[in-house]
C-alpha cells in the first residue's frame, strides 16, 4: 500500500514515457523529472544530495517525497545536504490508551490560500523538513504549515524540487480524488519524461558482458584457493613417518 506502483502505472496510461533507474544516481545523465521516494533501502552515500542537485543544474525536475519518519539514515543525509533538515512535528505519546489513536492520525492537506483544490489525504508524519524561506506553498497541515512545497534551485537552469509526503502518492491513497489530482496536477505541470529512482529500492542493473566474465574469473580464483586449502589439510592430517613409541623403562 505504500508503493508507487499505481502512479507509475498512472503515468504511462496518460502517455508519460516512464523509466525506472536501476544504476546509481552519479550515472544518470537524463532530463525530464527524477522522482526519489524515502526510505531507501540501501545506497547510503555522503554524495547523494550533490548527485541530486546536478539533476537539478540540468534544468531537470525533482519530485522528492519524505517518508514522515525519522529513522532512515539516507534520508536524514540527502535532506540535510539540500537544506531540508528533518525535525519532528509530532512526539509520540506514552499513554497506551492514547498510542493507537496517536499511530492512526490522518491528516487532510488543504489548499494553501489563493489555490483551488480537492484536499490531500495522508498518514500525519512524525518528522518533516523544515521548509526554507522563499518556497512556495501548495498544501498545508492542519495546524496551517506546509507540507507540499516547491523550492525553486539554480534559477539560470530553472530546477525545481517538488516536496511531498511520500503516502501522498502511495497506491493506497490514489482512490481518494484528491491524492489522484495531485498526480494530475504533476504530470502537466513537469512533463511527460518521467525518472524513477529504484535503484535505492532494490533494483540492480543487469551486469555487463565483462562484469560476468570478471565474476567467473573471480570464482575460479575462489574455487582453486579452496582446492589448495583442502590440500593442505589433508598433507597435514598425514602421519610423517612410523609411529613412534618411547622406550621401556629399565630400573
Amino acid at each position: 500500500p505504500g508503493g508507487w506502483l499505481a502512479a507509475r502505472r498512472y503515468l504511462q496510461a496518460r502517455g508519460a514515457r516512464v523509466t525506472l533507474l536501476a544504476e546509481p544516481l552519479d550515472r544518470f545523465a537524463g532530463t525530464g523529472v527524477l522522482v526519489s521516494t524515502f526510505p531507501w533501502q540501501h545506497g547510503l552515500s555522503a554524495e547523494a544530495a550533490d548527485q541530486l542537485e546536478a539533476h537539478l543544474r540540468r534544468g531537470g525536475a525533482l519530485v522528492l517525497a519524505y517518508s514522515g519518519t525519522g529513522g532512515n539514515a539516507a534520508e536524514r543525509v540527502a535532506m540535510e545536504g539540500l537544506g531540508l533538515s528533518l525535525e519532528e512535528k509530532r512526539k509520540p505519546v506514552l499513554n497506551p490508551f492514547r498510542w493507537r489513536r496517536f499511530a492512526r492520525e490522518e491528516w487532510d492537506l488543504r489548499p494553501a490560500p489563493g489555490l483551488q483544490a480537492a484536499p490531500v489525504r495522508i498518514w500525519a508524519p512524525r518528522w518533516a523538513p523544515e521548509i526554507p524561506e522563499g518556497s512556495k506553498t501548495l498544501f498545508q497541515s492542519p495546524a496551517g504549515g506546509p507540507a507540499i512545497v516547491v523550492l525553486e534551485r539554480f534559477r539560470g537552469a530553472r530546477g525545481q524540487i517538488w516536496l511531498l509526503p511520500a503516502d501522498a502518492l502511495a497506491n493506497a491513497r490514489l482512490a481518494n480524488p484528491g491524492n489522484a489530482a495531485l498526480l494530475e496536477t504533476l504530470l502537466r505541470r513537469l512533463g511527460s519524461r518521467w525518472t524513477f529512482d529504484e535503484h535505492h529500492h532494490g533494483l540492480v542493473a543487469a551486469r555487463t558482458v565483462e562484469s560476468e566474465a570478471f565474476g567467473r574469473t573471480l570464482d575460479l580464483i575462489l574455487l582453486h584457493l579452496a582446492v589448495l586449502y583442502l590440500a593442505a589439510l589433508l598433507t597435514l592430517a598425514r602421519r610423517f613417518g612410523p609411529a613412534w613409541s618411547a622406550p621401556p623403562v629399565r630400573i
